[in-house]
């Protein structure tokens, strides 16, 4: 009975959490700027009317997202026809960014892609609309 408590309780504080870690990290970010785009000709563009992030989230984002290889990302990543794009400067690196409903991401400077990223676990526990 303690032992399933004491899960509960875990199972309950782990988004806490990451929460926390991710506000820590999103410190040495600056998103300077942000712009949702959807390409309306897509079949799926009705999903975009409730999805929206925020500067703060995108920071959080980039704080808990798994970076993952060019492999992991092209099977695993789930593309929608809704995405927010900008800049961000980490730790003084000036970077591209998007993130797409569904929860991948990308950094990029110039015409390649140098990060990818999916929104799992972790990530989904604090950024859910994204999941």
């Amino acid at each position: 009975m303690k032992k399933n408590i004491v899960t509960v309780i875990l199972f309950m504080l782990v988004p806490c959490l990451s929460a926390c870690q991710a506000g820590q990290h999103s410190k040495s970010m600056d998103v300077i700027t942000i712009a949702s785009t959807t390409d309306k000709y897509l079949p799926d563009h009705e999903i975009c009317r409730s999805f929206s992030l925020t500067r703060e989230d995108v920071a959080i984002y980039f704080s808990v997202a798994e970076e993952v290889d060019e492999y992991e990302f092209n099977k695993d990543a789930i593309i929608l026809p809704c995405k927010y794009r900008g800049t961000i400067d980490i730790r003084g690196e000036i970077f591209h960014w998007e993130i797409s409903a569904g929860g991948a991401g990308y950094l990029y400077r110039g015409k390649g892609v140098n990060k990818r990223y999916l929104c799992k676990k972790n990530c989904c526990a604090v950024l859910p609309n994204l999941c």
